[in-house]
């Protein structure tokens, strides 16, 4: 296998393996394997509309109705998960309605859920498993 590149099983095809791009294909085999959600239900580096703008996100995971679930933003591990990069996530999260959003760099991860009555967000003590909502 080429180091260079690295499978990505939403995709179906070879993907540069960058620091992100590792971050996100770990992200995803946790996702599946240890949370239960259904690789039929991801769309990986995919475009949305914020406030008239095309927008790209990195994973949007759906229900199983396809209304959006949780939405992901995957930095590199050098990149710190500050107040902007959850901001940027959240007004994407907001926008598309994703009950969870999650902000990850590989070394620290966020989870947050949306408030739908309080138009707020809270911290999640863990990522939740796919069939628990």
């Amino acid at each position: 296998m080429n180091k260079d590149r690295v499978f990505c099983r939403i995709r179906k095809k070879y993907i540069v393996n960058t620091e992100e791009e590792e971050v996100r294909q770990n992200l995803i085999s946790y996702l599946i394997e240890n949370k239960s959600y259904p690789l039929s239900l991801f769309s990986v580096e995919g475009q949305i509309r914020v406030n008239n703008l095309i927008k790209r996100y990195d994973i949007l995971v759906y229900r199983r109705d396809f209304t959006p679930f949780m939405l992901i933003e995957c930095k590199a591990p050098h990149i710190p998960i500050n107040q902007n990069v959850i901001d940027q996530i959240s007004i994407y999260s907001h926008s598309i309605k994703a009950k969870y959003f999650i902000v990850t760099n590989g070394k620290e991860t966020y989870c947050l859920s949306r408030n739908e009555e309080e138009l707020n967000y809270r911290l999640e003590n863990e990522i939740p498993d796919f069939d628990s909502n």
